[in-house]
């Protein structure tokens, strides 16, 4: 399924927000980018409160996001006010992690809400209706595998996460249902490579500097906080971790950071160092090698 089509599934089966909304067509009145004309007979009863969304997936660099969603909630002011709706559409999303065809993972940070009116009509054209709603954008981050060649960094340290705590969601690592909610007990770990460089090269092995990222993805900040300090102690511990091709990563420094941002910049910081080997096996230059005997006379 598309991203599109999985925020539809989301807000269409997320009951605390579905109950609070009209029907058509015998199901919650929440559409893509448009909706029906509010004379079509498969409006049930009230055509309020509904909601309309739209995804536009064009990367913006400052904010860090893969694209925006932005969701607008209509409600007949006289029955329903958006404010009571509003946050049950935050919730709805928050700390969700969701995963489309394709190989990236996304989740939504809200950034605002703004409240308007206007004026809408029911049914029957001849009656005005005040319309008060609510338009929420949230940033779209994406989180792409990370993996590259072998051996590889973040691919070491989320073998290295997963076996540490199997019962988390290592993205990357897992394979998932189109749909993972984090919770205390159970977050979500990304790893991503901030940057690398070449060190030194020896004979035999390139040594290369690294710089990894860990987000830790939970409900509260408490739960949080309490990972990303349980998660740099055993890194700390450990000293290295054992890439997959069962050489060693040398951890260097783990830093924390509670105040950083946990969707866009991740909590945890490493400093590693790997190595590469420089010696490929090869062919012997000489081929087709006869060896024979000198008879004796």
């Amino acid at each position: 399924m598309t991203l599109d089509e999985l925020i539809l599934r989301r807000f269409s089966s997320f009951e605390i927000l579905t109950e609070n909304l009209a029907e058509y067509a015998e199901r919650p009145a929440v559409f893509y980018q448009n909706a029906p004309d509010d004379r079509q007979k498969d409006w049930k009863g009230e055509q309020y409160p509904r909601i309309i969304y739209a995804i536009d997936m064009q990367a913006d660099e400052e904010r860090k996001s893969a694209g925006v969603m932005q969701v607008d909630l209509y409600c007949d002011e006289t029955k329903t006010m958006p404010e009571d709706i509003e946050p049950y559409i935050r919730k709805c999303l928050k700390n969700l992690i969701v995963k489309p065809d394709g190989n990236s993972h996304y989740a939504f940070a809200w950034a605002r809400t703004e409240m308007f009116t206007m004026t809408g009509t029911g049914r029957d054209r001849g009656v005005a209706a005040r319309i008060a709603g609510a338009t929420l954008r949230f940033d779209i981050l994406e989180y792409s595998l990370q993996t590259t060649s072998n051996p590889d960094p973040a691919q070491a340290v989320q073998h290295w996460l997963k076996g540490l705590e199997p019962g988390c969601l290592v993205i990357g690592e897992d394979k998932i249902e189109p749909f993972y909610e984090p919770s205390g007990e159970h977050p979500a770990f990304y790893v991503r490579v901030q940057s690398y460089k070449t060190n030194r090269e020896t004979y035999a092995l390139t040594w290369v500097d690294c710089m990894l990222s860990v987000h830790v993805i939970a409900p509260e900040p408490e739960m949080r906080n309490g990972w990303s300090r349980y998660l740099a102690d055993c890194l700390q511990r450990a000293g290295e971790v054992i890439m997959l091709d069962d050489s060693p990563m040398f951890v260097f420094e783990v830093s924390v950071e509670n105040a950083a941002d946990y969707l866009t910049r991740g909590q945890i910081t490493i400093k590693a160092q790997y190595s590469l080997p420089r010696l490929i096996e090869c062919k012997h230059p000489l081929s087709q090698i006869n060896i024979s005997e000198k008879e004796e006379r």
